[in-house]
């Protein structure tokens, strides 16, 4: 039996790649080539496996709270009741200003991590 009992803190994360997650269950394979996670439809890249437990670091997604999604060679998917936010936060937009006829140059947006 598959059965994915929790996601472990964090629950969010910004949309920049490394975030951390461990997921804890029932029924995962012990080898990483034999588990996928995916947070809205994003595959995690596995760090840490066992039967009873799986850590990944979480890649770039929409903003939004997505359920976690892990498929199990020879078992199937399952889901579980709390869901990761990607979350998205503006501190710097560059330049501050720039002509009416719009020949500005490129805007750059700075993320903060959580």
């Amino acid at each position: 039996m598959l059965w994915l009992k929790r996601l472990n803190s964090p629950f969010t994360g910004t949309a920049a790649l490394g975030t951390a997650l461990t997921i804890t269950g029932t029924g995962f394979r012990p080898t990483a080539g034999e588990n996928k996670v995916t947070i809205a439809v994003v595959v995690c890249t596995l760090t840490a496996v066992s039967v009873t437990s799986i850590t990944c670091s979480v890649g770039h997604g929409p903003v939004g709270a997505h359920p976690g999604i892990v498929n199990v060679a020879g078992k199937g998917m399952a889901t579980g009741p709390v869901a990761f936010t990607y979350t998205e936060d503006i501190t710097r937009i560059t330049p501050t200003t720039g002509s009416l006829g719009g020949r500005t140059s490129s805007y750059y947006f700075t993320y903060m991590s959580i």
